[in-house]
């Protein structure tokens, strides 16, 4: 991955790259600049006699395009360009040489961001005049290495945060801790408050009270209109009817005259998707009748982005309610709870059990799955992650978990789920545990009975709480199921295909790829069948396909693996309702019949 920094010999080498590559996709946290870069790209570009064209993707789910449709989403793309990208590709003759700059894509909804990426893609392969760079944040996408340039953005040095700060003629010296401030979005808003904030969700609070000079109570309705908008539009365009409506006339002419809010016809934005997310983070903060599930899938644009999750917990001033909020958060999106830790508002103890249950997974089965959590651990990036990460085998991390915790008591029965010996005998009583409210100790011992032996009342208790009346409790069952590989549990995860809950459902998917990756011959075939005749009847939802597309990918990988497979990815491409879909399992077939280089 290359890095990218301020500077026209950068952008000369990021222009010249997109022309060679065709594809580029810069990624970084939120307020790293990523829209500025592309903004200094476009004038390079203009300099160098280069077409730039820009795309606001956060705009794709106004549009009503179907996110499962890329031959739409394309034409949407070409429609949300500015200057209109249908000039040039109608181009009669010699077509100029075209930039698209397409900004934002963590800011549209989940469902749109793959569906984005391969029109992208798309343009570039039909277009040999045109490339296209992609700014997102950090993230693992399913992207084609062979055509994607990959490149970040690097924190800015102290050098040129001392040059900017000394420039603003500000008596203050800077801050001891630079941090936040190597991350332009908030510095700009350190600069215009004249103070700097703990953390970013007090900085913004700064800019919100000192620079717009909105109180308490003013905060309080722009946040729950805020909220209203994630809530009902499932995107970061908002409607300027409702919005104004919720927040008041004079807190939204206060918005729109300092050029927070913009404003285009009906619909609104914030000029900086952060805005949005405090405004959202804060009503999060105080109204803990609102963790829930949905709730973190809205305000994430469906995990596209975990930005307000964060920011939410920098607003609790309790540690207990901290905790609280990041259980429940790894019950939803283990990776979102992994992300939102933040020291001094959560616990060690919960610290230290998220990083944890992350690093545990470094041993799954699937490939995807460890490569998320490692993602996430080097992104958390303490002392105590790194160490984590450089642990050779699971008794190391429960010997550092052990250290770490010290004589914690309130985490001491998650511990000793967690620390559960491997081979271990699960009675049923044990397994009734999973029905806990608490979920740290509820997934961790789902994650050990996945290494247990279950004796015959065990197995019937396990069965049983796959068929229990909270979803999360099923959810921890068919996780636990899928390293139990039998018949009896095969037809049990297949019934699961049809449960009323999406993340069932998904665990479901999961479980069975990972039965039938360590099952025996006859055993795999049937698995197999199952799930292909879940494809053939239509049993296979969206969220579900986003699983096997992840989860068929195991190491280390049977013999005949791809062999196996095969029949369930031939229907998942028949099944696909375009190209681009059908291009996806190729190239997940692509990804089983490589060498297994672990």
């Amino acid at each position: 991955m290359d890095d990218v920094t301020a500077g026209d010999k950068v952008e000369e080498e990021i222009l010249s790259k997109a022309f060679e590559a065709g594809r580029i996709l810069i990624s970084a946290e939120a307020g790293s600049g990523k829209t500025w870069a592309l903004a200094r790209l476009a004038i390079k570009a203009s300099e160098a006699g280069v077409v730039p064209v820009w795309v606001s993707l956060r705009d794709l789910p106004a549009t009503g395009a179907l996110p499962g449709d890329p031959d739409y989403i394309m034409r949407e793309v070409v429609n949300l360009s500015d200057p209109p990208l249908k000039t040039v590709l109608k181009y009669h003759g010699y077509a100029p040489r075209t930039i698209v700059l397409a900004d934002g894509l963590n800011e549209a909804s989940r469902e749109y961001i793959r569906p984005a990426l391969g029109a992208l893609d798309e343009l570039a392969r039909r277009y040999p005049f045109l490339s296209v760079v992609v700014t997102d944040r950090l993230a693992r996408r399913a992207i084609n290495p062979n055509r994607w340039l990959l490149s970040t953005v690097l924190p800015l040095h102290y050098d040129e945060i001392q040059r900017v700060w000394s420039g603003s003629l500000k008596i203050d010296t800077l801050p001891g801790k630079l941090g936040l401030l190597t991350r332009p979005f908030f510095l700009d808003r350190a600069l215009e408050s004249e103070r700097v904030g703990p953390s970013g969700a007090a900085t913004i609070e700064l800019f919100y009270g000192g620079v717009l000079g909105l109180g308490d109570d003013a905060l309080e309705k722009v946040s729950f209109a805020a909220m209203r908008e994630y809530q009902e539009n499932r995107s970061r365009i908002i409607d300027l009817a409702r919005f104004g409506k919720l927040a008041g006339k004079r807190n939204m002419a206060c918005l729109m005259e300092s050029g927070t809010l913009r404003v285009k016809d009906s619909d609104a934005w914030f000029s900086h998707h952060l805005l949005h997310d405090f405004l959202v983070a804060r009503h999060l903060a105080h109204n803990a009748q609102d963790w829930s599930p949905s709730s973190f899938d809205q305000v994430t644009l469906g995990a596209a982005s975990f930005d307000a999750l964060r920011l939410a917990v920098e607003q609790i001033d309790d540690v207990d309610r901290a905790d609280r909020f990041i259980s429940l958060l790894y019950d939803w999106n283990y990776s979102a709870a992994g992300y939102s830790l933040v020291e001094g508002r959560v616990s060690n103890g919960m610290i230290t059990a998220i990083l944890a249950m992350l690093a545990e997974k470094r041993w799954d089965l699937i490939k995807n799955t460890v490569e998320e959590v490692e993602d996430a651990l080097r992104l958390n990036g303490s002392r105590l992650s790194k160490v984590m990460l450089a642990a050779q085998e699971r008794s190391d991390l429960i010997e550092i978990v052990e250290g770490s915790m010290g004589n914690d008591l309130q985490f001491s029965s998650w511990l000793t789920m967690f620390s559960l010996q491997d081979d271990f005998t699960a009675t049923p009583d044990l397994i009734n545990n999973l029905r806990t409210g608490d979920s740290l100790e509820g997934w961790a011992l789902s994650n050990s009975l996945r290494r247990c032996t279950l004796d015959k009342g065990a197995s019937k208790e396990l069965l049983r709480v796959s068929r229990s009346d909270s979803p999360v409790h099923r959810w921890r069952a068919v996780h636990a199921l899928g390293t139990h590989p039998s018949t009896k549990n095969g037809s049990a995860l297949f019934d699961r295909f049809a449960d009323k809950d999406s993340w069932v459902r998904a665990g479901a998917t999961r479980a069975m790829v990972e039965q039938a990756a360590i099952s025996n011959d006859v055993l795999r075939e049937k698995i197999i069948e199952y799930m292909v005749s879940a494809v053939q009847t239509g049993r296979i939802d969206s969220r579900m396909l986003d699983v096997l597309a992840k989860s068929l990918n195991v190491r280390p990988r049977p013999a005949d693996w791809a062999e196996s497979v095969a029949p369930l990815i031939q229907q998942l491409i028949g099944a696909a309702p375009n190209l681009d879909a059908q291009e996806r399992w190729v190239g997940v077939m692509k990804e089983i019949v490589a060498p297994d280089v672990t």
